[in-house]
């Protein structure tokens, strides 16, 4: 084996780098200071003390007295009872933020896309190149920087939620029902934290799973344990969602819900939502946007680079597991950055009309007034894609250096 090939297969020689970035990038979250953010909060020692016991999930001020459920700063609520059991310890705020908020969203995301890609393909050596490509895109030190915490750590599991969906839907395991169960409850979790992250990754499982059953002569009950794990995870939040059917009151203003919101906030072209361009990088200024960078546009060549090493598929045509590197992975995944690029332009040309139609019609869908939060499944897909083009690449130059010195 090349030097070079050893290189390519060796991931501690990148673990390294990649630990230097995240301290560098995020040395502000290694201090004693607190973490300052538009959208973010801060606790004074007072406000700590005077947490009630229990969180609350109802605003009786809203609404006339009628009341709503309140999704203000709604990750808080989620971690109620770790924040107030560490305020109880004496650590200040600045310390509570980073043990249940920022950490975590490291440890998430580099585990949580390194989970896909070694789920998809166990023998590729480059997970830490997905790792990095999902915690460093702009769209994701963008949500980061603006203090959007809870929809940073639903972005973070979405992989984890994609990758045990594709184990349950596509295995033949006794241990099926094991991680059915085990999908439902990380995608509740993800509910919880931001039920628009969830909205988007379900639509990345139903793409697959419309796929799988198009292309497998046998369905293998796949729809029964798809239908299994939402039931799961709707069962963990019906402490929120009880309130809101039964009372019958909006969760949020009417307004919210007018097709002009799309318009107005449609500040991605399909040019920077094709090369995962946040429309507000770098200085994250709301309504502030750039001129496209050219030099982005290397980012889906090399995603889409990967199409150039599909195999024959009359070769792997017996062999399409997701255990294996194939074609029909890397066409998903390239077929989902495409959708994702194309919702994230809202009613921005080509064509957006389609999106201001989905947001009229599509139940759900009228969450997503801001379009640039599809920019969650171009990097699920780019994660995927870029380090099986970076690999292939490799193993072909590595392939001609070997026959060049056999000359």
């Amino acid at each position: 084996m090349s030097k070079k090939r050893k290189f390519y297969s060796s991931p501690p020689s990148f673990f390294p780098f990649l630990v230097f970035l995240i301290l560098w990038v995020f040395k502000s979250w290694f201090s004693f200071q607190p973490v300052t953010a538009r959208d973010w909060v801060y606790f004074y020692p007072q406000n700590l003390k005077e947490l009630p016991k229990t969180p609350r999930l109802w605003d009786n001020q809203s609404w006339g007295g009628m009341g709503r459920v309140n999704f203000y700063h709604w990750s808080l609520v989620c971690f109620w009872w770790p924040v107030k059991f560490l305020a109880f310890l004496g650590f200040p705020w600045p310390i509570i933020e980073k043990i249940i908020f920022f950490w975590p969203y490291l440890l998430l995301t580099v585990f949580s896309s390194a989970f896909l890609f070694k789920t998809l393909f166990p023998q590729n050596k480059l997970w830490l190149v997905s790792s990095f490509l999902y915690l460093f895109n702009t769209f994701s030190l963008i949500i980061t920087s603006g203090g959007q915490m809870g929809f940073a750590l639903a972005y973070a599991i979405a992989p984890l939620t994609l990758a045990l969906f594709i184990n349950f839907l596509t295995s033949l395991k006794i241990n099926r029902l094991g991680n059915t169960i085990l999908g439902g409850v990380v995608l509740g979790i993800q509910v919880m934290f931001d039920p628009r992250v969830a909205y988007i990754t379900m639509m990345g499982v139903g793409t697959y799973l419309f796929i799988n059953l198009l292309t497998s002569s046998k369905i293998n009950g796949s729809l029964f344990y798809f239908l299994l794990s939402l039931f799961v995870a709707l069962g963990l939040n019906l402490f929120w969602l009880l309130p809101v059917f039964l009372t019958r009151g909006p969760v949020l203003p009417e307004t919210y819900g007018e097709a002009g919101w799309v318009k107005f906030l449609s500040f991605a072209r399909f040019s920077d939502a094709l090369s995962l361009l946040h429309p507000f990088w770098p200085e994250n200024i709301f309504g502030k946007t750039y001129f496209f960078r050219p030099e982005y546009l290397l980012i889906p060549i090399l995603a889409y680079s990967s199409l150039l090493f599909l195999r024959n598929p009359k070769q792997t045509r017996n062999n399409l597991t997701i255990q294996q590197l194939n074609h029909a992975t890397i066409l998903f995944f390239a077929l989902l950055a495409l959708l994702g690029a194309f919702l994230a332009k809202g009613s921005n040309p080509p064509f957006g009309e389609v999106y201001i139609w989905l947001f009229k019609n599509l139940p759900g869908f009228n969450m997503f007034r801001d379009p640039v939060k599809f920019y969650v499944l171009i990097a699920l897909s780019y994660s995927v894609l870029i380090p099986y083009s970076v690999g292939r690449i490799a193993q072909w130059f590595s392939r001609e250096i070997t026959d060049e010195k056999r000359d």
